[in-house]
């Protein structure tokens, strides 16, 4: 429970959580069948966030590949300098938490952000569906 919980700290798979998910995957064997219906549903839930987020208005994402993410961008001009001021915005008003891209090398003024895409589509779409409300009100 301990090894669990400290890898959970991170945004991603740390080194070890990385070489133990290799080893499973690599010994998949009679498991074939599962392990090929669960990369069905990731897929599906990846495309439904790049779907949901195509059709925002001021959005613009291009469908991940082979991550649990997506880097979307807001083209549309905003009240936000930076996607530092666009990710707390959007989570004061709505509760919905999504990660700045500058900390993933991408220019602040650029307001590229990063979503998850594992969770279930239900979930995805409350809060897509909260995000546009938001890209709506603040996008003229």
């Amino acid at each position: 429970k301990a090894l669990i919980k400290v890898c959970s700290f991170r945004l991603s798979a740390n080194n070890a959580m990385q070489h133990a998910y290799a080893k499973g995957l690599s010994e998949q064997g009679a498991n074939a069948h599962e392990y090929a219906a669960y990369l069905k549903l990731l897929k599906e839930r990846a495309e439904y966030a790049t779907k949901r987020l195509n059709e925002m208005r001021g959005v613009r994402c291009v469908a991940p590949r082979g991550a649990f993410y997506a880097f979307p961008q807001v083209v549309e001009k905003g009240p936000w300098k930076s996607d530092k001021e666009f990710i707390l915005q959007l989570l004061e008003e709505e509760g919905v938490r999504v990660v700045n891209g500058s900390g993933f090398g991408m220019k602040p003024a650029d307001v590229f952000f990063r979503v998850v895409t594992l969770p279930g589509i239900e979930v995805q779409d409350e809060a897509y569906t909260l995000m546009d409300k938001f890209m709506r009100r603040h996008l003229h």
